[in-house]
């Protein structure tokens, strides 16, 4: 290697700018040479799943069981409603819901609300069955951990009233509601609602409007627990019955829901959604390493580090000469899936060691 190049053990693993569910590359730490024969040297790669929370210590137990992007290569078509695109469905076909690009290098994102329902709706549930044609039964399939995560946003309405969003959980039919998670717009908080009681709890968390938010929902099939994850943070408290005592269910729908609070006289407010990923395994997940990719052009150059990041999770650069002190170099709350950082350090050392590491956002 006479002529410094980029190094990379990252396998191709995007599609229309957003990463694949499953793909290769530098799980841990990278060593950069900074002498004129060596410039970069990658080692120690292993597998890894970015978009989806999940370790590459523990990803290759996973199985990928839904992964929705939104995009025109998987059949999506702008300014349309949702319903009758790639199995979606809803109980007010032709209002309330479409897509958008409105997140900057995301591509397209699905949503609910907005437009205004069918007079005397009080609900708009938009709805994607979890796998097809067979029904997902995790217990009986022995992958009876099961994670569920979306990247989504809340814009309240400039007219009209401002209304609640939901996620639903469901078995198939006769659809029986699972659990569901809130964000009440009267407190910014987020509630749940579980066996199908109509009573709402809360869990004491607030979100932010116009921000892009990470919800992770891990299902425990086995033990009948269910708990969920704000952009990376625990918000339940602990475990959360999935199904009544003695009744174990199958995991069947998604839905995304817009809860008018009066139906004479709806908001435009919306939520919209993105980066849908459902996954499988027999062990609960972690949060993954990120992947890193380095370039430096010759070696009086700084380096150009490009981090694999997670949106609403907070992703740290660390730097090290000898892999046993490692001092925070760079950090980042993500909204995208990619964030570069220039050290100019890189143009003296000799050689030096990076580290991605990934955190619960704010």
């Amino acid at each position: 290697m006479n002529n410094p190049v980029l190094q990379t053990c990252r396998a191709a693993g995007c599609q229309d700018g957003k990463p694949k569910p499953f793909w290769s590359g530098c799980s841990h730490w990278i060593r950069v040479h900074r002498s004129p024969n060596i410039s970069l040297i990658p080692l120690l790669c292993g597998l890894i799943c970015p978009g989806v929370p999940w370790s590459n210590a523990g990803a290759a137990t996973f199985t990928n069981i839904l992964a929705i992007d939104f995009e025109t290569s998987e059949g999506y078509t702008q300014g349309l409603p949702l319903d009758g695109q790639n199995l979606w469905r809803s109980n007010d076909p032709t209002k309330s819901s479409g897509m958008q690009s409105g997140w900057t290098g995301l591509g397209l994102q699905g949503y609910v609300g907005l437009t205004p329902p069918t007079p005397g709706t009080n609900t708009v549930v938009e709805r994607h069955p979890v796998r097809i044609p067979s029904l997902f039964n995790p217990a009986f399939e022995q992958t009876p951990c099961v994670s569920f995560s979306v990247l989504f946003r809340i814009e309240p309405s400039t007219q009209g009233t401002n209304d609640d969003f939901s996620w639903f959980f469901s078995t198939a039919s006769p659809y029986v509601y699972l659990f569901t998670v809130t964000f009440d717009h009267t407190d910014n908080r987020v509630y749940y609602e579980t066996n199908g009681s109509d009573y709402r709890y809360s869990l004491g968390t607030q979100f932010t409007n116009s921000v892009l938010h990470r919800l992770q929902v891990d299902m425990n099939f086995t033990n009948n627990l269910w708990s969920a994850s704000l952009n990376g943070r625990s918000i339940t408290p602990g475990g959360v019955a999935i199904a009544p005592a003695n009744q174990r269910f199958n995991y069947a729908y998604l839905y995304a829901g817009w809860l008018l609070s009066n139906s004479n006289a709806p908001g435009n407010n919306y939520m919209a959604f993105d980066h849908i990923r459902v996954v499988a395994g027999t062990t609960p997940p972690t949060l993954p390493q990120p992947a890193l990719q380095i370039s430096k052009p010759n070696s009086s150059a700084a380096a150009s580090v490009s981090v694999q990041t997670e949106p609403g999770l907070v992703h740290f650069l660390d730097t090290s000469d000898d892999l046993q002190n490692w001092q925070p170099f760079a950090s980042t709350y993500a909204t995208n899936f990619a964030w570069t950082i220039n050290d100019s350090s890189a143009t003296t050392n000799r050689q030096g060691f990076y580290r991605g590491r990934v955190s619960a956002g704010p």
